[in-house]
């Protein structure tokens, strides 16, 4: 299709057209921004050949497996606090809705400590750290209210600190 500026190609290979653009360098002229040393640059001249097109689509059918793979990682994640929550509960009869703020304690400092340290070590660091702040909220706080009725309370207080 002719357009003004320029012919727009389709190709029904990967479903792209191409179009041009003016390119150019913005400079400041009588206090307004105006573009030199400009040029028109054809689409078509810079869009991929049909062969690197079809070896894309190839590694296109990989993209499934890895979504898989990504919503079990994300599954299992959330399937641990889950039975992390659940076992509190069964154990204890609180409902500590803190757990999900150690949760994401341990990930802010896994993250935090990965750039001075590097993964493997701080993922293993962040989880003793977490593990001894959960073991001083047991023993300081939880302990205390385990045969109080309040304890749902005393609880969302924890979560909300």
């Amino acid at each position: 299709m002719q357009t003004p500026f320029g012919e727009i190609l389709w190709r029904p290979l990967d479903h792209q057209s191409t179009m041009g653009a003016y390119v150019g360098q913005l400079a400041k002229k009588g206090g307004q921004g105006v573009m030199v040393n400009w040029h028109y640059a054809d689409g078509a001249k810079v869009q991929p050949s049909d062969q690197e097109v079809a070896r894309c689509a190839r590694s296109e059918r990989l993209r499934c497996p890895v979504a898989v793979l990504n919503g079990l990682a994300g599954a299992s994640s959330l399937f641990l606090v889950a039975a992390g929550l659940s076992l509190i509960f069964g154990v204890s009869r609180i409902v500590n809705f803190a757990h999900g703020s150690l949760y994401m304690l341990g990930m802010y400092l896994a993250v935090s400590l990965s750039g001075t340290l590097g993964f493997w070590l701080s993922v293993p660091l962040a989880a003793a750290l977490v593990a001894a702040a959960g073991f001083i909220i047991e023993t300081t706080l939880l302990r205390r209210i385990y045969k109080r009725r309040s304890c749902c309370s005393c609880s969302l207080r924890l979560r909300w600190s």
